[in-house]
């Protein structure tokens, strides 16, 4: 559903690393997610999840956008991948998801499971 919804904006997902951006009593994860269009992606800078303390379960997400005109000094590093949902090939998403465990960071899931389409694989009812 959530490719659905953003597949029309043409967006990039900004996110790079593994650092979980929710952390509960259960452990972590990454579930909030950084879009841009693409022209505004090539002026965001220093991109990372902070330490801060937020008084909350998620993670500041914290990140500089260059004025208009100006675009970062060092492209970003081959590493970075962009993608567009609207160019997607969805069956070779799904088929890379499949062999995906997803594992719920929520307490209150008691290891339910919950068939998410795209992925064709299980994945962890939300909080």
């Amino acid at each position: 559903m959530l490719l659905d919804a953003i597949s029309p904006l043409d967006v990039l997902l900004l996110n790079t690393g593994s650092r979980s951006t929710f952390v509960g009593s259960a452990g972590g994860s990454v579930i909030d997610l950084t879009f841009a269009s693409d022209t505004l992606s090539e002026r965001v800078k220093s991109w990372r999840v902070s330490g801060a303390y937020t008084g909350s379960d998620h993670r500041a997400i914290v990140f500089e956008v260059l004025p208009a005109g100006n675009r970062r000094s060092n492209p970003a590093p081959a590493s970075r991948r962009k993608w567009s949902v609207r160019t997607m090939d969805r069956d070779c998403f799904g088929e890379m998801m499949s062999g995906v465990e997803v594992r719920s960071a929520c307490p209150e899931t008691n290891g339910r499971r919950a068939y998410v389409p795209h992925s064709r694989g299980p994945a962890t009812p939300p909080c």
